[in-house]
C-alpha cells in the first residue's frame, strides 16, 4: 500500500478536493483507495467525496486517538471505522469523527498532542504504525490518501513523518507559504535522516494560479518557487527529489458545481489535477484524458461567475453555495492583485447571498457569513472607508461571540483572530482606548488557547502582543508596552529557534516594534542595538526575496539610520550596504509587499 499525504502549509488552496478528485480517479483506474481525514480542526474530506451532515460518518479517527491515548486495546479490526464512498467500487474514507457535531469538538479537546508525539512515553509513533497496517489488512488497500492539517501541528508532523511514503505538497506564491513550506519539508528531512529512514518523495505543486496566465509567466513562476525552496540549503535538493512544481490553475468553474465536477464519470478538471495523478500513481494511468480541457477551454471567472448565477437562478438551493466560493475567491484574487474595489463588489454580493443562507441554515452558513464580513473589513480598510470596515469587523466579531459560545472549542480562536483586526481599525480610527480594551481581550484568548495548544497557537499569542505593546505605546504607557513586546520576542525566538524559516521575519519585526518603543523611552542604545539585530535577521529575506521584504525592510533601514544619527554614529556598511545597493537598484513601485497584519 502507498501511502499520499496531501498538505499545505496555508489553506485555501484546494487541497482536499485534489486529493477527493484523484482518490475518485484511482478507485476508476481499478484501485483500492482509502481516504483519510486527518485535518481534524477543519475536518471536511467526507463532503467532497459526497457525504453531507445528515449521514453517519462513524466515530472516525478521533475516537481511535482517544482510545489509544487512554491506554485501550486497539479493535480487532478498523473495518467498523470505514464508510464506503457512493458510486465507487473500491474506495472507503476514514472520517476525523462525527463533525459539525459539538460532541467532536468536545473529543477533539481531550487529545493530549505532547504526550502523544513528544512526551517521555510517547506512542504517537506506534499507533501511526498501528492505523496504516489495520487500514491494509481490513482492505487491501493499493492507495491510502491523507489529507494533513495545514500549518505547523504535531499531528501534520507524525502524518508526514510517520505515515507517508510521498507527499503533494500544496502552495501559493506568498512569501510565508513558500518560507513555511520550506521549513515544515527542511524539518521531515532532519527528522528521516536522524530515523534512519530513506528520503521521501516530494512533489510540489503550484496552485490556484490565475486560469489564463501567460506560459512563460508560469514557467517562471515554477522555476522561482523551486528555487526559494532549495536556497541556501543543500539539505532538500539532497534528500527530496524537487523538480519544478506543478501547477494547478485556479477552478472557479468548478467551485460552481463542485459535487457534479466529482462523481461524474468523466470528471471535467483541469489537466493538472492528470499531472498529480500520474505522480501519485507511480506515471502508470491517465484518466478520461480526453474529457479534461485545455488551458484554452477553461472558463474565465467573470464567465464561471455568469454560469453560477444562471445556475442560481435554475435551482437555487442546489447552486447558491457554489457561486458564493467563487465569487470569494474571486474577490480575493482581485484584492491580491491590488484591484480592491472591484473585489470589494463580489465580496458584498456573495456577503448578501450568505446572510440569507445563514437565516436558513445558521449552522451551516453563519461561520462563512463571519469569515467573509472580517475579509470585507480588511479591504475596506485598504481602500480608507475605515469606518464601513469599522461595521464589517464589529459584525464579525459578533457573529464569533455567538458561534464561540455555542461551540468554544471551533470558534474561539475565530473569534480572537476577528478581535486582533477589530482592534487595528479602532486604533486607525483614533479610538485608542476601545482599540486596547479589545486587543486585551484577544489576547487574553490567545494565551488560554496556547497554554493547551502551544504549538497551534504561540504565533498568535505572539502577533497579539506586538499588537497590544503598539497600542499600549500609543497611549504613552511605555513601560507597559516594553514589557509587552519583550514577551513577543521571547516567544518568537523561541518559535526562530526551532522554525526559523517560518518565525526568524516575525522575529525581526518585534525586535523593530521594541526599538520603536526604546526610543520613545529616549532609550537610543537599547534602540539601536535592537533594531540592528532586527536588520541582521531580516536582511537575508529581503536579498533573496526584494518585492516580497522590500516595505518592512525600508522601515527598518529608516528606523536604524535615524537611531543612529540621534546617536551621532555612522552607519555600518556591512550591515546595511547590501540592502542599500538593491534598495537604489529597483524602483520604489517594486511589486509585491510584506504580509499584512490583518488576518484572512
Amino acid at each position: 500500500m502507498k501511502a499520499t499525504a496531501f498538505y499545505s502549509y496555508k489553506g485555501g488552496l484546494g487541497r482536499t478536493l485534489l486529493l477527493a478528485w484523484t482518490a475518485r480517479a484511482l478507485d476508476q483506474l481499478g484501485h483500492k483507495v482509502v481516504a483519510l481525514d486527518m485535518d481534524l480542526e477543519a475536518p471536511g474530506l467526507p463532503f467532497k467525496l459526497g457525504f453531507d451532515d445528515r449521514d453517519d460518518l462513524g466515530p472516525g479517527l478521533i475516537d481511535l486517538l482517544l482510545r489509544f491515548q487512554r491506554g485501550e486495546s486497539p479493535p480487532e479490526s478498523i473495518e467498523p471505522w470505514l464508510r464506503p464512498v457512493s458510486g465507487t467500487k473500491h474506495l472507503k474514507v476514514l472520517s476525523a469523527g462525527p463533525a459539525p457535531a459539538g460532541s467532536y469538538w468536545q473529543q477533539l479537546n481531550k487529545v493530549r498532542w505532547k504526550d502523544l508525539f513528544f512526551g517521555p512515553e510517547a506512542g504517537g509513533a506506534r499507533f501511526a504504525a498501528w492505523l496504516r497496517e489495520s487500514i491494509e489488512a481490513a482492505t487491501g488497500a493499493d492507495h491510502l490518501l491523507i489529507d494533513s492539517r495545514t500549518g505547523v501541528t504535531d499531528l501534520g508532523s507524525a502524518v508526514l513523518a510517520l505515515l507517508s511514503d510521498q507527499v503533494v505538497a500544496l502552495m501559493g506564491t506568498s512569501p510565508e507559504g513558500l518560507y513555511g513550506t520550506r521549513a515544515v519539508l527542511r524539518a521531515l528531512a532532519s527528522s528521516r535522516a536522524t530515523d534512519g529512514l530513506d528520503p521521501i518523495p516530494v512533489r510540489a505543486v503550484l496552485s490556484r494560479l490565475p486560469a489564463g496566465s501567460p506560459p512563460s509567466q508560469i514557467e517562471d513562476m515554477r522555476n522561482a518557487v523551486k528555487n526559494a525552496l532549495t536556497q541556501e540549503t543543500t539539505r532538500l535538493a539532497e534528500v527530496f527529489s524537487l523538480d519544478a512544481p506543478l501547477v494547478l490553475f485556479e477552478e472557479s468553474a468548478v467551485l460552481i458545481n463542485e459535487q457534479d465536477a466529482l462523481v461524474g464519470k468523466a470528471p471535467r478538471l483541469e489537466a493538472g489535477y492528470s499531472d498529480v495523478l500520474r505522480w501519485v500513481d507511480g506515471g502508470e494511468g491517465v484518466i478520461c484524458a480526453d474529457q479534461v480541457p485545455s488551458p484554452h477551454d477553461r472558463p474565465r471567472s467573470s464567465d464561471a461567475i455568469a454560469i453560477g448565477r444562471r445556475l442560481v437562478e435554475e435551482d437555487r438551493d442546489r447552486h447558491l453555495p457554489g457561486l458564493v466560493g467563487v465569487l470569494n475567491r474571486e474577490a480575493a484574487i482581485l484584492a491580491e492583485a491590488g484591484r480592491l474595489a472591484e473585489g470589494l463588489k463580489l465580496q458584498e454580493e456573495a456577503i448578501g447571498h450568505l446572510r440569507s443562507l445563514s437565516m436558513e441554515r445558521p449552522e451551516a452558513f453563519m461561520p462563512d457569513l463571519a469569515m467573509s464580513l472580517n475579509n470585507l473589513s480588511n479591504r475596506l480598510g485598504g481602500l480608507g472607508r475605515r469606518e464601513a470596515a469599522l461595521e464589517a469587523i464589529e459584525e464579525a466579531v459578533a457573529l464569533y461571540r455567538q458561534l464561540a459560545q455555542a461551540r468554544p472549542e471551533a470558534f474561539t480562536p475565530d473569534l480572537a483572530m476577528s478581535l486582533n483586526n477589530l482592534s487595528n481599525q479602532l486604533g486607525g480610527l483614533g479610538r485608542r482606548e476601545s482599540a486596547l480594551e479589545t486587543i486585551e481581550e484577544a489576547v487574553a484568548l490567545y494565551r488560554q488557547l496556547a497554554q493547551t495548544r502551544p504549538e497551534a497557537f504561540t504565533p498568535d499569542l505572539a502577533t497579539s502582543l506586538n499588537n497590544l505593546s503598539n497600542h499600549l505605546d500609543g497611549l504613552g504607557r511605555r513601560e507597559e508596552a516594553l514589557e509587552t513586546v519583550e514577551e513577543a520576542v521571547a516567544l518568537y525566538r523561541q518559535l526562530a529557534q526551532t522554525r526559523p524559516e517560518a518565525f526568524t521575519p516575525d522575529l525581526a519585526g518585534s525586535l523593530a516594534q521594541r526599538a520603536i518603543i526604546l526610543r520613545g523611552a529616549d532609550q537610543d542604545e537599547e534602540a539601536l542595538g535592537s533594531v540592528s539585530e532586527a536588520i541582521r535577521l531580516y536582511r537575508p529575506f529581503f536579498l533573496a526575496h526584494p518585492a516580497a521584504f522590500r516595505t518592512r525592510t525600508v522601515a527598518m533601514f529608516k528606523l536604524y539610520s535615524s537611531t543612529a544619527q540621534e546617536l551621532g554614529r555612522e552607519v555600518d556598511s556591512k550591515l546595511v550596504g547590501p540592502i542599500l545597493a538593491v534598495l537604489q537598484s529597483q524602483p520604489e513601485d517594486a511589486g509585491g509587499g510584506d504580509s499584512a497584519d490583518s488576518a484572512e
